[in-house]
Parts: C-alpha cells; sequence; structure tokens
C-alpha cells in the first residue's frame, strides 16, 4: 500500500525483504519518536510548544486528505488506526502518519463511499457508527484524528 502513497506526511517506503518466514519493513526514521511518547508527561509536554502541536495537527489533516481524496486514480485509503502511536515526529517536528497494517483501499466510484468490514484499531480512537454498524467510511477516520486533536489539546490543561 505504501508504495502508491507520495505525500510528505505519510511515511516513505524505503524498502523491504522478505526471506523464508522473515519479512522486513524499512520506512524512514522518526528522529523525534511518536507522539505518544510526549501525551501524558508533563515534562515532555513542554517541548511540543502550541506552535508544534499546531503544526503536527495541520500536518495530520493533510495527510489524510490526501489519503481520503487526492490520491491518483480516484484512489482512497481509509488508514483504520488514526491515534497517537500512528503519528511520528521527524526531525523538524513534522507529523507523519504510519502504521498502514489495518487499512483498506476504497475501490474507486463506490456508490455510498463505505465498506462493511468488521472493526479493528484502539477502542478510545473508534468512530462510535462505524464499531456499531461495521460500516467503515472516511469519516472514521476524521473521527479518530478528532480524538487525537482532543488528545493534543488536553495535556495542556493537565
Amino acid at each position: 500500500m505504501l508504495t502508491s502513497v507520495k505525500h510528505p506526511n505519510i511515511v516513505t517506503l524505503i524498502g523491504f525483504c522478505v526471506e523464508d518466514s522473515e519479512m522486513i519493513i524499512v520506512t524512514e526514521n522518526v528522529s523525534n519518536g511518536y507522539l505518544d511518547g510526549y501525551l501524558g508527561n508533563v515534562n515532555d509536554m513542554r517541548i511540543l510548544t502550541w506552535e508544534k502541536r499546531l503544526k503536527i495537527c495541520i500536518d495530520i489533516a493533510h495527510a489524510l486528505e490526501y489519503l481520503h481524496s487526492e490520491m491518483e486514480d480516484q484512489k482512497t485509503i481509509i488508514h483504520r488506526d488514526i491515534c497517537s502511536y500512528s503519528i511520528g515526529l521527524d526531525e523538524t517536528w513534522g507529523a507523519k502518519i504510519f502504521a498502514f497494517w489495518w487499512s483498506v483501499f476504497l475501490p474507486p466510484n463506490q456508490e455510498d463511499e463505505a465498506l462493511y468490514i468488521n472493526w479493528l484499531g484502539r477502542p478510545s480512537y473508534i468512530d462510535p457508527e462505524y464499531e456499531k454498524t461495521n460500516k467503515l467510511k472516511r469519516e472514521s477516520d476524521v473521527y479518530s484524528f478528532g480524538v487525537v486533536l482532543f488528545e493534543i489539546l488536553w495535556e495542556e490543561s493537565l
């Protein structure tokens, strides 16, 4: 899936190797770790100034817009696991979406722009409609992104 994705806020696949039962994926480095490493720790959150937080939020929004409506050939990818654990931070504090193992392609011109598929993901990030009906839509990722936004804003008030 990553071979068809080219966006500055989505992890770049450098290579992979499959040898017998061993499988290795090589992606670009995120030198500042993952967003979840900063949440919940007041000292670490001080590193994330409001300017950096805003940049992270905007970067994630750009990446989701690309996945949902700007890919070539009218392809759409629904990530299914947008959360603080799947957002890497590069050397300039740019956010990059990682963890595409649960992602799915939404077929071009899908009539109702949804798939019926069993829900996966971290419970606190799951779109309640998706969890209840198994109807996966772009909005399911947007809901999860809203939870991430809440986490980033909430941490300041601790």
